[in-house]
């Protein structure tokens, strides 16, 4: 029976185009990476990650800059291509928390969410 837990071995059929630099050995940190590229291109409306700036992954909108530096700054702590620089999944929920208790209260409490209020359940 499997624990769950992961080796670092090849075991990925997945896209290359989000393939970690250590590929292709995998393991936990190669998950984070994976992450990052996801965000990277929700971000810029693409669909694989590519050409994107590495000091500015979140992207530009007509010149500017489209999200905030926080976000940012969490896709490169996702992005390293060192292993042992790039957040582990405990480190990333906790910079997202941190992040969201210093900047959440300036979202105006009136925003429209993607989901009607009543449709969340």
């Amino acid at each position: 029976m499997s624990s769950g837990r992961s080796n670092s071995v090849k075991q990925s059929a997945m896209t290359q185009a989000f393939a970690p630099p250590e590929a292709p050995r995998f393991d936990r940190s190669s998950d984070i990476w994976q992450v990052g590229a996801v965000m990277i291109c929700l971000c810029n409306l693409m669909h694989i990650p590519a050409g994107y700036d590495v000091a500015r992954p979140s992207g530009y909108t007509n010149g500017k800059k489209s999200y905030s530096d926080q976000l940012d700054e969490a896709i490169q702590g996702c992005m390293y291509v060192d292993q042992k620089r790039r957040f582990n999944a405990y480190n990333l929920v906790k910079f997202l928390q941190e992040t969201y208790e210093k900047f959440g209260k300036t979202i105006p409490p009136d925003i429209e969410l993607i989901l009607p209020t009543n449709a969340r359940r």
